[in-house]
Parts: structure tokens; sequence; C-alpha cells
């Protein structure tokens, strides 16, 4: 009895454990993390020079990404 709680105590961790290192980003097919960072930061940057609020930054960057093909994945 014991042997088989310790046996689902072990499962349950490894299950709880893989779910939290999943990642979660920007992604679309066949383009680098180095080339979907380089976009990330351009989005930023131009939404950055206007006058908007940080709401409104965070909506303009996302439409950004989206705008050049990219999708969120993950969390």
């Amino acid at each position: 009895m014991k042997n088989k709680w310790l046996f689902i105590s072990i499962v349950l961790l490894s299950l709880f454990m893989s779910s939290c290192a999943a990642k979660s980003g920007w992604y679309k097919k066949n383009v680098s993390k180095e080339d979907i960072k380089t976009a990330e930061a351009k989005c930023k940057y131009e939404v950055g020079i206007n006058k908007v609020t940080q709401v409104e930054q965070g909506d303009l960057i996302i439409a950004c990404m989206e705008g050049q093909g990219y999708r969120w994945h993950g969390k």
C-alpha cells in the first residue's frame, strides 16, 4: 500500500513539473528564436515611441506581432 502511494505521488509530481516546464511565447513556422526576438523588439520599439497607455501598448504589440504572422503559444 505504501509503495502504491509513493508511485502515485511520483507520477503526479512528474506531471505537474512537466506542465510547469512548458514555455510560452511567440511562434511562427520556420522562424528562428533570434528572428522572433528581433521582430518582437522592433514591435516594442515602434509602439514605445508613441504616446499611449501601457494597456494600449500591450494591445499594439500583439497586433504588430500578429500582423507579421506570429501567434502566441503557451499559458
